[in-house]
């Protein structure tokens, strides 16, 4: 039985062409308004939409949305929707049930679009009324009538004496040829007999079907033999045949074809066909492919090939001048229509009597034009000498001129031509730029290297190497006598060649030295060609001979250059200062190491100056290296100075020591030992006094008499700045009392002493110890430790007392580390006065254990909180021994305990099939306990009923341990009914019995026998749907209604009031007559072939 003409309308599979705008989505290829497919036949339903941007697709059956793409559903549809927006919609084996208004819908952002059909399914025989039944006078085998109702029974019931043996097996409804346009995932060929055979073969090809890889299944419900196949691939397309009479050898077959468009051709690749001459443009361009294969890697049916173009850069593919047709994986097409200098892409199509397949991934692009290239490409260059010019040549040949500017590189970095080089390395080109050259009129070794030219896509390279023995490249202004005045500055150059890189060396001598051989003190430096030597603000002493010396592999240079430097001469030396008499003095000195040439001879400058004074008054010059200097005030102090003067110029002055025309003794000596002590210690500031004392050394007691006088500084520890506290009082002893007047409660402060006599003020003494006026703050009554051997009933308090209040804020510490944010069970507090501070732990916990430490300005005490108790349970008076949830319910089983040591917590499981069952053996409970500080819970989540039973937590410690019970309790859906019986079957009626399920799912307190109620279905062994019946408390219930020779199935499922167990089948039941019935029955168009039994 062929699939009707609406099942194989399919629209071709061409692309949508593009759009630049967005549109909302439109049906180009709607559903057809009616489709009528046999009843167990394929239904294909096939649409094309076009939007941009793409649509989402639903599919509505009778205006419910429609699932297609469930694991459930694929039983049931196949659906699918391309790129292109071609939609589809198989309905694996229709039957009556699927029936509808079947809607497609597409929806973007900018609108909605719809299609709709109607899915009508025919019976493959339609029975009308029997006109007639001739009477039985002779002894047939077959009778035929035409029918055109249903009422077999008037037939059945005539006499059926003398009738004759059964005849071959029949064929009721056949096998159907399955035709798609795209692989399926199951298919099933369905063959209904006259009668139930023993043996059916099953062949494909000619060859018998093998189970082996468990996509085909075998099965038959009485007379109707079905093979199913999963998973469809290309291998199983084919003719399919069953020989379901073995001894008469009768068969039937039908074909499984796959009618699709081809993948799209791979491999896609396009070159021009070069002409002789390089100065023309290629006439034409070469496209070849490979064709398209199927998955297992068969070739696939192709009629023809398209092939389309586009430049590169460019957005729409248009179709390439052929004007033939393409039916081999290659072409030559014109470039006529191409732009030179433009990229052009190709794609392919192949196509055969189903459609055309997807374009193929676009071919590399190609360049119209003449290929550039390298006729003559950079060759390797090596400079073996320095006096040719110019020093060397790259250069390279090109078969046209770039298009675009080539670029040098050197070393793989763009090739910079500034300073100097610019005008020593040339970049030229010749014949229309076809020659490229790189020109060096010298070669340095700075451009020894790399180099390569890119043009256009296109590039080489080659070396520039030197071997050069190292040759002096000096001009003819070089000199090597250089005089120059000290202090100026000037560099020696020496430019040279060599190559391999040499070694420079720089050396010094002084004069009179034969062969320099010293390091010079100026900095060298060497670059490329070049080697230096800067003669920095020369002195004297540099002068002498620089040579340098250039050597490597292949030989050796040097020159030398003598250095003349012209100077003042340096300064005096020794100067020295005798015969003071307090009112004179003689100067002298002694000659400067360096003169500093010239013909005169030396004068010297004497000048001196009082210090403090900065300015100098002149005394005398003189050729001599002494000189005595009168008028001089005595108790006064002296810097006498001279200088070295020639024709050149003058050197820096020379300096005496201060010298001091004093008298027989000076000011005395510092104080020592200066000490402050408050008095009285503990009191208010204006109840308070330091009391000061020091000592005078008794060696520094000048002739001029005692000491006659001390002065007292004071500042606070933290400044800088001393301030006279003394003014008003004479002080004559080394002792003294000062009143807090003008000083700072909780300041540091520190003192010093400075001694008078009549030669003047000592220097001041060290600083005295610091000292603080005011109440200084310490424990009344310091923190103490807390140590508790049972679980505590009231707060736990540790506490301290201070002696004032704190001017800082009090800081709290545990462990060392801050207190941070603190739970509400704990809490900080202090009196009004600021002076009692307190830690109140309301409820304790582990987490509260440790050192406690309470830091205020520089004091700190420290306190501990200890516990050791045995594991405590302590429950809220909520807390319940027994959990009752539903299936899928969650909650949590917490458990407060207290214990220090550290206890270890261990939950166990026992589960309980029923609530009032005894537990099973412990074991360890599938949900993940967890233990905080005092805390152990169990997150009981989602619970199934496997879960119930009895969860006991063991909290245990080195003093003890304590235990927890709780009972869990699972509420759910029973389990299905069990051993299903259909008994006392009268054809038009049964028994259909069953036991209770397993697991009921009901609370202990539920009598035995109640609580269920159970859900009854039947329906035809054909159809997939069933049918309600009853719903009982009962484990039995009569089905009465049935009709002859059916196949049913019957099913019952369980329900309380959680939920419904799933439905559980009987096998296939029949209701046949214990009388015969009609051996063979047949159908062909509107006539009935029946063969009656003996």
């Amino acid at each position: 039985m062929e699939v009707t003409d609406a099942v194989e309308t399919k629209a071709e599979a061409f692309p949508v062409a593009e759009r630049g705008a967005e549109f909302a989505p439109q049906f180009v290829q709607p559903l057809p308004e009616r489709l009528e497919v046999h009843e167990g036949e394929a239904a294909l339903l096939e649409c094309r939409v076009e939007a941009k941007p793409k649509a989402d697709v639903h599919w509505l059956y009778d205006d419910r949305p429609l699932d297609v793409t469930s694991q459930e559903s694929a039983m049931v549809y196949e659906s699918t929707i391309t790129d292109e927006g071609q939609i589809s919609l198989l309905i694996l084996e229709s039957l009556h049930e699927d029936e509808g208004l079947y809607r497609c819908e597409a929806v973007n952002e900018l609108g909605t679009a719809h299609t709709q059909t109607q899915l009508v399914v025919i019976d493959v025989l339609q029975i009308v009324e029997l006109v007639a039944l001739p009477e039985l006078e002779f002894t047939p085998s077959i009778l035929v009538f035409e029918l055109i109702g249903a009422d077999i029974d008037q037939f059945c019931s005539n006499d059926r004496e003398n009738i004759t043996p059964a005849p071959p097996v029949a064929i009721v409804k056949d096998l159907a040829d399955q035709r798609f346009a795209f692989l399926p995932r199951t298919i099933r060929f369905e063959l209904t007999l006259s009668v139930e055979v023993e043996t059916v073969i099953w062949l494909k090809d000619g060859t018998e079907l093998t189970m082996a890889d468990g996509r085909c299944k075998l099965t038959h419900v009485g007379p109707t033999y079905q093979l199913s196949i999963e998973s469809v691939t290309e291998a199983d397309m084919g003719q399919y045949e069953v020989v379901y009479d073995v001894k008469r050898d009768s068969r039937t077959s039908a074909c499984l074809t796959l009618e699709q468009a081809p993948d799209a051709p791979t491999d896609v690749s396009a070159e021009f066909v070069i002409p002789a001459s390089p100065t023309d443009r290629p006439q034409d361009v070469h496209v070849s492919w490979t064709e398209p294969k199927s998955p297992d890697g068969k070739s696939t049916v192709v009629d023809s090939y398209l092939v389309e173009m586009k430049p590169q850069e460019g957005r729409s593919w248009y179709p390439a001048p052929c004007d033939h047709t393409i039916t081999k994986t290659e072409v030559t097409l014109s470039t006529t229509e191409m732009k030179d200098d433009v990229a052009y892409e190709f794609r392919v199509y192949a196509v055969n009597q189903f459609g055309k397949s997807p374009p193929s991934k676009p071919s590399s692009p190609v360049l119209a034009g003449v290929p550039i290239e390298f006729i003559r490409p950079l060759q390797d260059v090596t400079v073996t000498g320095t006096d040719t010019e110019p020093a060397a040549i790259l250069e390279c040949e090109l078969s046209r001129a770039p298009r675009t500017p080539v670029a040098w590189t050197k070393d793989r970095k763009p090739l910079v031509l500034r300073g100097p080089d610019a005008s020593r390395i040339l970049v030229e080109e010749a014949e229309y730029g076809r020659i490229q050259r790189l020109i060096f009129k010298d070669v340095l070794e700075t451009d020894l290297a790399s180099y390569a030219i890119q043009a256009e896509s296109i590039s080489c390279s080659s070396v520039l190497d030197m071997k050069v023995p190292p040759t002096l490249r000096v001009g003819k202004d070089f000199v090597t006598r250089l005089v120059m005045k000290a202090g100026t500055s000037n560099i020696i150059e020496v430019p040279f060649a060599a190559s391999p890189k040499p070694k420079v060396t720089w050396t010094y001598g002084a004069m009179g030295d034969a062969v320099p051989s010293e390091r010079p003190r100026f900095k060298t430096d060497t670059v490329s060609g070049l080697t230096s030597i800067a003669l920095a603000k020369v002195k004297p002493e540099d002068a002498g001979l620089y040579q340098v010396t250039i050597t490597n592999e292949l030989g050796e240079t040097s020159i030398t250059v003598e250095l003349i430097v012209l100077d003042k001469p340096s300064v005096p030396r020794n100067p020295k200062v005798t015969d003071n008499t307090g009112e004179s003095v003689v100067f002298t000195w002694t000659e400067p190491q360096y003169p500093g040439g010239g013909a005169s001879p030396l004068e010297y400058v004497v000048e001196m100056r009082e210090p403090p004074q900065q300015s100098t008054k002149p005394v005398t010059v003189t050729t001599a290296l002494s000189t005595p200097i009168e008028n001089l005030k005595t108790d006064k102090t002296y810097v006498f100075s001279v200088a070295a003067r020639n024709g050149i110029g003058q050197s820096d002055f020379v300096h005496t020591q201060p010298i001091t025309t004093k008298l027989q003794y000076g000011p005395p000596q510092s104080p020592v030992n200066v000490k402050a002590v408050v008095n009285p210690q503990k009191a208010p500031i204006e109840q308070q006094s330091i009391d000061l004392t020091w000592e005078q050394p008794t060696d520094t007691v000048s002739g001029a008499g005692p000491v006659t006088n001390f002065y007292i500084e004071m500042k606070p520890t933290d400044s800088t700045r001393w301030q006279d506290v003394s003014a008003g009082m004479t002080i004559t002893e080394p002792h003294c009392t000062l009143p807090s007047n003008g000083m700072k409660e909780f300041t540091s402060y520190e003192f010093r002493v400075i001694s008078e006599n009549k030669a003047g003020k000592s220097k001041p003494s060290g600083p005295s110890n610091p000292v603080e006026l005011g109440m200084p703050l310490e424990f009344v009554r310091p923190l103490e430790d807390v140590a508790l051997t049972e679980a505590p009933t009231q707060p736990v308090v540790i506490e301290c007392e201070l002696s004032r209040k704190p001017r800082e804020k009090v800081q709290w510490l545990k462990d060392g580390k801050p207190l941070g944010r603190l739970p509400d069970r704990v809490r900080v507090e202090e009196d009004a006065n600021g002076t009692v501070h307190r830690v109140v732990f309301t409820s304790l916990q582990d987490e509260d254990l440790g050192q406690y430490t309470i830091r205020v300005e520089k004091l700190s005490g420290d306190a501990r909180v200890d516990l050791r108790v045995s594991p405590t349970l302590r429950l809220s008076e909520k807390f319940t021994d027994k959990i009752v949830l539903k299936a899928g319910a969650s909650s949590v089983i917490e458990v407060p305990f207290m214990a220090n040591p550290k206890p270890t917590v261990k939950w166990t499981w026992k589960p309980r099939v029923t609530p009032t069952s005894e537990p099973g053996s412990a074991q360890q409970p599938r949900f993940k306990p967890d233990v905080v500080s005092g805390l152990t819970s169990l997150p009981l989540g989602k619970v199934k009923r496997e879960d119930a039973g009895d969860y006991e937590v063991v909290i245990s410690n080195e003093l003890g341990e304590a235990t927890v019970t709780v009972q869990l309790i699972v509420l759910d859906k029973p389990s299905v009914p069990r051993q299903l019986e259909v008994s006392e079957n009268t054809g038009e009626r049964v028994l259909f019995s069953w036991r209770e399920p397993e697991f009921t799912g009901l609370p202990a307190d539920v009598e035995p026998g109640t609580g269920l109620t159970y859900v009854v279905e039947m329906r035809e062994a054909t159809q997939r749907v069933g049918k309600p019946v009853t719903t009982t408390p009962d484990l039995k219930t009569p089905i009465e209604g049935l009709q002859l020779n059916k196949s049913y199935i019957f099913s019952v499922a369980a329900k309380n009031d959680v939920g419904q167990s799933d439905f559980v089948d009987t096998q296939p039941v029949s209701t046949k007559l214990e009388y015969g019935k009609y051996t063979y029955i047949h159908f062909y168009s509107r006539n009935l072939s029946i063969i009656l039994p003996t």
